[in-house]
């Protein structure tokens, strides 16, 4: 924000509060990113001695997190912080837990773009690092390497980073924001290859004409297949079945213990039924009978905490129902 006007970096300032105050309420991982922001801002300010920088940050981030505090008080009050940390995206893992699901987390991050295609980039733009340290690039892409390279490199590690020390795995659509910073990376990287290797002009039409078709074709078929996927792959039309057989079973509260499940089957029973009063949850509520289990086929219940009666009353290949006594 250095060499704006007082009034510009006012609105730079009012514009991160308000994002991150937006973004916190809307998914509590936003903090990947807001930490990120205020981690490299901060880091600015530590080199250049700014130490009412520093606080001016400490006071942006404080209001930050007040802001989304109150817009979640009404969650919080009614029904705990519980409900909004216990999942398995925000709470932390066990070492056992976190090791087992490490690679699977890392290949679902990167499953629209491939995780050599990453790691090539990011070799890649440590040569150019190393390149750029030693004086061996012109002035203009030394200062592009510096000011536009570092912070986005910065951008696209700090989460993994994050997320080791807090031991979460959040969903991949949590790190999606990275993508941006990753083309940055790359952009620099053609950007060098191509003043490096002097192309003349039709040449390099050519190269950026093919490079965009190729980009183009890769990314339709990724749509395609993933939109095959969500229909035919996972199986998740298969809930329906279990909101069909409840419909037809005395009324009472459900408890479906994975969260994939309680959405599959909220969706279903509120378009079958909207009318009816379904209590669907995830985790027994203090006071509530539950009357059904919900569990994937093949999963033994929790026989410590629920007595159920007998065998699966309904089951299906995704999903089964248990009668809890």
């Amino acid at each position: 924000m250095a060499g704006q006007s007082a009034g510009r970096r006012q609105a730079a300032w009012a514009g991160l509060v308000l994002s991150g105050v937006l973004g916190l309420y809307t998914v509590p991982v936003h903090s990947f990113f807001l930490l990120s922001a205020y981690g490299w801002l901060g880091l600015q300010a530590l080199r250049h001695r700014a130490w009412a920088r520093l606080g001016q940050l400490a006071a942006m981030g404080s209001l930050t997190v007040a802001g989304a505090a109150l817009l979640y008080a009404p969650l919080l009050l009614v029904s705990g912080p519980g409900l909004l940390l216990h999942n398995r995206f925000v709470r932390a893992l066990s070492a056992d837990e976190y090791r087992r699901d490490l690679l699977e987390g890392l290949h679902m991050a990167h499953h629209l773009l491939a995780l050599p295609l990453v790691l090539a980039v990011l070799l890649g733009f440590g040569r150019l690092w190393r390149l750029a340290a030693q004086q061996r690039l012109p002035a203009r892409q030394r200062g592009l390497v510096v000011k536009l390279g570092l912070p986005a490199l910065w951008f696209a590690l700090l989460p993994y980073a994050l997320a080791l020390a807090l031991r979460v795995q959040p969903p991949e659509r949590t790190f999606l924001y990275k993508a941006q910073y990753f083309c940055i990376l790359a952009a620099l990287l053609a950007d060098w290859a191509w003043r490096a290797a002097r192309w003349p002009a039709g040449r390099l039409r050519a190269g950026l004409g093919a490079a965009t078709l190729v980009f183009a074709l890769s990314q339709t078929w990724q749509v395609s297949h993933q939109e095959a996927m969500l229909r035919n792959g996972l199986g998740w039309q298969r809930a329906a079945p279990v909101v069909s057989w409840l419909l037809t079973q005395p009324p009472g509260p459900v408890l479906a213990p994975e969260l994939l499940h309680l959405f599959l089957l909220r969706f279903y029973a509120h378009s079958r039924q909207p009318a009816r009063a379904w209590q669907i949850d995830d985790r027994p509520r203090p006071g509530v009978r539950y009357r059904y289990l919900v569990r994937a086929a093949g999963a033994a219940p929790d026989s410590a905490s629920l007595r159920v009666a007998g065998p699966p009353a309904f089951q299906n290949s995704f999903l089964e129902v248990f009668v809890i006594e």
